[in-house]
């Protein structure tokens, strides 16, 4: 098993969140896959979202 350095392990956190470069994807489209990872935002959007 391959350990990752500091720096190794940050940008696969960042690649992960789509933050190191430009995204496709729309802002709305961007928050539905970040809330998905985050269970706290999730009930955020359910709570902002029209019904």
């Amino acid at each position: 098993m391959d350990v990752l350095s500091r720096r190794e392990l940050n940008r696969a956190t960042l690649a992960r969140q789509q933050l190191l470069e430009r995204a496709p994807a729309g802002a709305l489209d961007m928050i539905e896959h970040l809330a998905g990872r985050r269970p706290g935002l999730a009930g955020l959007r359910g709570r902002v979202a029209p019904p």
